[in-house]
């Protein structure tokens, strides 16, 4: 169990998805061609990213963004080593499921929680539930693809990334909170990442 949410669960082969606005339209509309998520066809569409990653967020209606019913859905590939870098959904609670493939997952809590990183190694069939506005990050430390599905209880949770946040603040007023020398931070500064990024081999090694 992870975080008291967690369940491991079985999914027969997913070949189909939900796709858009349920009133008054064809049964073809409810579901999305856009995307495939069998291992195989989904593993050759991530090959076609840097690193093997493959991120789709479907807030677009012509995707999986069921507007009617107030949800979303995320698909989400890692490659090998990949991150998927601290971010949270200011708009949304997440409940995610692992498709193939092992995720280091991890989340903080709020402050008042004291000791508040819960870390979790994911196994395919396995679920986890990210409350609204939490931060939270995932790393493949395999050296085979991850795939996994996020679903949203809006259809606009939003992402706020952490570094991009961090970048975005007044070096002085930085300077100021961490004790980190102008210099210093301006340097950190120089690598906003958002999104997917990719552990470097000399630091995965570290990580194991």
């Amino acid at each position: 169990m992870f975080c008291g949410r967690t369940a491991s669960v079985f999914l027969p082969a997913l070949r189909v998805v939900l796709c858009c606005e349920c009133a008054i339209i064809p049964n073809a509309a409810h579901f999305s061609t856009a995307v495939n998520l069998g291992a195989t066809n989904f593993a050759q569409a991530a090959s076609l990213t840097p690193n093997g990653n493959l991120s789709v967020f479907t807030d677009d209606p012509g995707l999986m963004s069921v507007n009617g019913d107030g949800i979303a859905q995320a698909i989400l590939t890692l490659g090998p080593c990949a991150d998927d870098i601290p971010h949270n959904h200011p708009r949304g609670a997440e409940t995610g499921f692992l498709l193939y493939g092992s995720l280091q997952f991890g989340m903080v809590e709020e402050d008042a929680r004291g000791n508040n990183l819960l870390f979790y190694n994911l196994s395919a069939g396995q679920t986890v539930h990210i409350p609204q506005g939490i931060m939270h990050f995932a790393q493949n430390p395999t050296c085979q693809p991850a795939a996994f599905v996020a679903s949203f209880d809006s259809t606009n949770p939003g992402i706020q990334t952490v570094w991009s946040s961090f970048a975005r603040i007044p070096t002085h007023i930085l300077n100021g909170a961490t004790g980190f020398s102008e210099q210093l931070i301006d340097q950190l500064k120089g690598y906003p990442l958002v999104g997917i990024g990719f552990t470097q081999l000399e630091i995965f090694d570290i990580v194991l």
